[in-house]
């Protein structure tokens, strides 16, 4: 339902995506990860037919099948991409601290500009800590990493939106250096949704669909039976977003049966 056919682009009509919005209320987020994959998988293209052609072979379906197979699939042999990315980012302040790198204008790496790095990467471990994990593979990092991290950034630690920003900045760095180190294959740092945010309204603390599910599945003791339709009405409500008189109101006739969906639809409460 994200696809215009006809138009062969993600959906861009404000009035369809608030419907939306409706059944799937992380639709926003699945449009910019949608656009982000594309990005990636066009700028993936346009580098295998860049390299068919400086090979001067024969431009086919086939031999750009194959050297997209390549560039997404790399053998190990030619790159090896068990990398993490707080051990990359320990080893690159070490390495920055000695004088062993150089920064992008080929100088090294003052006092200050270590001391941001050490602070960065205190930030980076706070950030696995809250999310109750050791570490993630640099080939792993996406757009939902992206949006944690900026989202915890925000409205866990409540930091503003320079430092926010201060810390994608050097996280796109991180993944820059290791790149060019040929460590990884992940270009997500060159994806335009990839960067600096530059509104800190848009980010809103939100639970993940797991952890709605969580809550569903929980079996509430004895002592707190009575909280029951409580429960229901806040899982209800995480996918509809009614105020609470309109949550209420609620009936069969607000659902609708669809059987190429063999789904049930809700369809809105009706406005006396």
């Amino acid at each position: 339902q994200l696809w215009d056919t006809n138009n062969q682009a993600i959906i861009n009509d404000k009035k369809k995506i608030s419907e939306l919005r409706k059944f799937f209320p992380k639709v926003d987020i699945e449009i910019l990860a949608l656009k982000a994959e594309l990005e990636q998988s066009s700028k993936i293209l346009t580098k295998a037919y860049e390299d068919i052609v400086q090979k001067k072979l024969l431009i086919n379906n086939e031999s750009l099948k194959k050297r997209v197979a390549e560039l997404t699939h790399p053998s190990k042999s030619e790159n090896d991409s068990n990398v993490y990315i707080l051990e990359y980012i320990k080893d690159f302040v070490e390495r920055a601290s000695e004088k062993k790198i150089q920064n992008s204008h080929g100088r090294l790496y003052e006092k200050n500009s270590i001391k941001s790095l050490v602070t960065f990467l205190g930030r980076m471990n706070d950030f696995f800590e809250y999310k109750k994990k050791d570490d993630i593979l640099i080939e792993d990092i996406d757009m939902l990493f992206y949006d944690e991290l900026v989202n915890y950034l925000f409205n866990v630690k409540l930091y503003e939106i320079n430092t926010v920003g201060a810390v994608i900045k050097f996280l796109k760095l991180i993944l820059r250096k290791s790149h060019e180190e040929k460590l990884h294959n992940n270009e997500i740092y060159k994806i335009s949704a990839f960067k600096k945010p530059t509104n800190s309204k848009t980010i809103n603390i939100a639970l993940r669909l797991e952890e709605i599910e969580q809550i569903n599945k929980f079996v509430l003791p004895k002592e707190f039976a009575h909280m029951q339709l409580t429960k229901d009405f806040f899982v209800v409500n995480c996918f509809l977003g009614l105020r609470i008189s309109d949550l209420k109101r609620i009936n069969k006739n607000c659902f609708e049966f669809s059987l190429e969906a063999n789904k049930w639809f809700f369809m809105g409460v009706t406005i006396k």
